[in-house]
């Protein structure tokens, strides 16, 4: 069965850290600064557990890299 799903897109703003880099996930002051860029993924359902990542835009790739998240192309849980 095929399944049809339209797209989804999130974006965000961009942001340096002036002070504080790694000290963010621990609660501990921050001084971020926000940028001029944006981060925007877009994700859409596709039936055949492949993902495809496309960073064309931001470096010069000659295709989206791929891989796959179906069960067969792992080795199986030591548990």
């Amino acid at each position: 069965m095929q399944t049809t799903c339209a797209s989804i897109a999130y974006s965000t703003p961009g942001r340096v850290c002036l002070f504080g880099e790694h000290q963010d996930y621990l609660g501990l002051p921050v001084v971020p600064c926000a940028v001029s860029l944006r981060m925007t993924i877009e994700a859409r359902h596709r039936d055949d557990m492949e993902v495809r990542i496309d960073l064309r835009a931001i470096i010069e790739k000659p295709a989206p890299e791929e891989l796959s998240l179906a069960r067969d192309n792992y080795p199986p849980a030591p548990f």
